[in-house]
Parts: C-alpha cells; structure tokens; sequence
C-alpha cells in the first residue's frame, strides 16, 4: 500500500495508474452520459492519505450545584483521528472525455385531421352502406381513424392508444367535439458523429488494497467513506444540464494478481493467464459500477 502511496504522490505515475478502462468507469458511475475516450483526468486538488471518520456522540448532563438541576446534553463531535477505513488519496477535479453528437435534418412533416364524413364516405364505398348495428359502425370506424392517424403503420395505433385518443368517447363524439389528428415528421438519415470534448467534474476517494483483502469488507468500507464524504459536502459541484448519478466516487487500486483468483466472474477457457485477468477486470467493473467503484490496476 506505501508503493501506491507513492504512485500517487507522482503525478506522472499517478496518470498512468489511471488508464483508460479506470477513467471509463470513473465517468460512467458518476454520470448517465455517452462519453468516450480518449479520457484525460485533470487534478485541481489531490490530497494523500485523509482522514474520514465518523462523528463521535457524547451524552451527558449539565448539572447545578446550588439548584441540583440537572439537564440532559449531547454532543457531536467530528475529526477525531483513528477509527476509520485507510483512505489513499481523495481527488477532485474532472475527467475530460468525448462526447458524440449526431446530426440530421426534418425532411417532411405530414399532418392529418381525420373528418367524421370522410371516414363515413370510405366505409360505404367499401360496404355499400354504414352498418345498422351501432358496435360494427363504430369497429369501422375506429379502423379507418387508425389508418389516417398512422397511414404507414395503423398496427401502431393500438386499441389502448386510441382508447386514450377517444377519452371515454365514440368516434363520432370525438370528431364532432373538435380537431384530432396525427403529425409524422421524417428526418434524414444521421450524418456520420461528431465527437466534442466535454469536461466532467469528479470526486474521487482512493482505497488501496493488497492481495488477500476482504472483498466483503471494503465494499462496506467504501460505502462508509463514501457516505461521510458525501454528507460533508465534498463532491464537486457540477451543471444541471449534466446527469449526475452521484457526487462521489470511490476508485480502488488493486495488485493485478488479485485477478489470478477463479473465484472471479468473466474469463473463459483457452484464455491466457494475462487475458483472464482483463476478462475478469471487465466483468467486475460492470457490477462495481453500480456501487459507485471503479478500478486501478496496480503492478
């Protein structure tokens, strides 16, 4: 764990423990994005070794000699040292990643009001006459609205979606009580993606582990760390047109040999031992994901 310490006071070799698949997984559990690489972390501040521990409670009483009252205290008490997970280092900054864009135009915009004469005017053409029965004239009639409300594709107006068009109410009654009608817009077929750099504020706390580590135990050790932070407010404060999942990520740095273990989900057979320890990096960075984790492989 010193030797990641010391990775990490070194920004050049800091830089490198963070590779691409590291960043990846560092933007991906902080936000709901399309982003892509290249990525390139940037470091506004980075602190080794925080401390995060919880507030401590003191309960007591006050009391009044000359009175004998007494009254009930209690008391938190935060930035006592020890007692806490061995946090690495704790960044904020941001991640600059690539974001795809793609571009088309309208090329046609169709509108259609269906009238109640029109609709009646079709269904004799085809039947002669309106059917007698009050059931098969409005069935004929809400076949032949489908077919002007979605003139490529009626089954996509489906009985529940008219039902909703109609509010509880017969063809005939929703016709006559004003406008109804469907608009198709066509777009052009994608132009090829553009890419543009977007920057990505990002908190980042660094939990450093050697091999033979609880895996158990540091999941409930980052949900802590990450916790308390969250709480003191350190995340970065990011724009409300960017979909943040969370303001706090945790980033573990783990010996590659701690892939060597089968026990690990991912890899197949007639894999080298190199390409297994990718495989199941890959595999495990898909679940931590969700727990906000992502992965630093140290060598």
């Amino acid at each position: 764990m010193d030797k990641v310490l010391l990775t990490l006071a070194d920004p050049t070799a800091r830089t490198a423990l963070l590779d691409e698949p590291a960043l990846e997984a560092v933007v991906a559990a902080s936000y709901d994005i399309d982003a892509r690489a290249p990525y390139t972390p940037l470091f506004e501040e980075f602190t080794l070794g925080p401390a995060v521990t919880a507030p401590a409670t003191l309960d007591g009483y006050l009391h009044k000699p000359v009175s004998g009252e007494r009254t009930e205290a209690s008391v938190r008490i935060s930035g006592l040292s020890g007692g806490g997970p061995t946090v690495a280092a704790l960044w904020r900054g941001a991640v600059v990643a690539r974001t795809a864009r793609l571009d088309s135009v309208i090329q046609r915009v169709d509108a259609a009001w269906p009238a109640l004469g029109a609709i009646d005017a079709d269904i004799v053409a085809d039947l002669g006459a309106l059917p007698a029965d009050p059931a098969a004239l409005e069935a004929e009639r809400r076949t032949r609205l489908r077919e002007r409300l979605e003139p490529d594709q009626p089954e996509a107006v489906t009985d529940a979606r008219l039902d909703a068009l109609l509010a509880g109410r017969t063809v005939a009654e929703r016709l006559r009580g004003g406008a109804l009608g469907g608009v198709q817009v066509s777009f052009s077929a994608a132009l090829a993606p553009a890419t543009a750099p977007i920057t990505l504020p990002v908190t980042a706390v660094f939990l450093a582990r050697d091999a033979g580590f609880s895996l158990t135990g540091l999941l409930a050790e980052t949900r802590f760390v990450r916790e308390r932070l969250i709480a003191a407010g350190t995340g970065r404060a990011t724009s409300v047109t960017l979909p943040c999942r969370t303001p706090v990520v945790a980033i573990w740095v783990l010996p590659a040999v701690v892939f060597d273990d089968d026990d690990w989900p991912g890899a197949t057979s007639g894999m080298t031992a190199a390409q297994r320890r990718v495989a199941r990096r890959a595999a495990a960075a898909v679940w931590l994901r969700g727990e906000a984790i992502a992965l630093a492989i140290s060598s």
